[in-house]
């Protein structure tokens, strides 16, 4: 990536996907165990497909992994700023799934961050009932 392909997407949006680099798969190496853990399993395969990135306080990678057979899980990895150490950490990621072709992917929900709510906010339901 340039300063050009930075400076002509809006700040803090996140790029075009790209394939994967040797960098990112490098930053897929780093939180490997983190990401084994917190499924509890261990990966045999486990390399970087894709990827956007997202400047913030440092660079946020959205990397779609392959981790054997015909599964990939999305990660989410964030790295910091130099001037704050580089630090590279894991910051989500959601349940292996298999590959589908010919359908939509399913939006993926990030392990260790709240589901959307969508019920209205108020009173309980018994009490928003008309009496009889």
């Amino acid at each position: 990536m340039t300063a050009a392909d930075v400076s002509c997407r809006m700040m803090g949006g996140p790029s075009e996907v790209m394939e994967a680099s040797e960098y990112v798969q490098e930053l897929c190496n780093e939180v490997k165990a983190s990401v084994e853990g917190g499924n509890n399993q261990k990966y045999d395969v486990f390399v970087a497909k894709s990827y956007t990135s997202q400047v913030v306080s440092g660079t946020n990678y959205f990397i779609k992994v392959h981790v054997g057979g015909d599964v990939h899980i999305d990660i989410v990895v964030h790295e910091a700023l130099q001037c704050h150490g580089g630090l590279v950490s894991l910051l989500g990621f959601p349940e292996p799934k298999p590959q589908l072709i010919g359908f939509p992917e399913p939006k993926p929900q990030l392990i260790g961050f709240p589901e959307p709510k969508t019920e209205l906010l108020g009173f309980p339901e018994s009490e928003t009932q008309m009496p009889d």
